[in-house]
């Protein structure tokens, strides 16, 4: 939940600052509670949701953009990364959401 909170704040705060510097796309609130309310749905697996959220974090980091939850939840590279969390391989699973690229958002 805590992951749910800091993430929603992120993308919230992310609106501001690409409102202030005109970026062509910019983050407004409401896709900040769409983003909420989907990770709220996958809760039933604490493992996806993390997953979820740190791929999306890497997404909004890099790619100044942010996927839905629910078409990320249904991504074969993410089944690959639950996996790998569940089997503690921490440096694989930090190198599989590194190689995650702006233009898997663009399908």
């Amino acid at each position: 939940m805590l992951r749910l909170l800091m993430m929603t704040a992120f993308i919230y705060t992310s609106s501001l600052m690409a409102a202030d510097t005109g970026l062509a796309r910019s983050y407004v609130s409401e896709d900040a509670i769409t983003i909420a309310k989907g990770l709220e749905d996958l809760n039933a697996d604490p493992v996806l949701l993390s997953v979820v959220v740190d791929v999306n974090s890497h997404f909004a980091t890099k790619c100044r953009k942010v996927a839905s939850p629910h078409e990320l939840a249904m991504n074969p590279i993410v089944d690959e990364l639950v996996d790998l969390k569940r089997t503690k391989n921490e440096t694989p699973y930090q190198e599989g959401i590194s190689r995650q690229s702006c233009s898997q958002l663009e399908n």
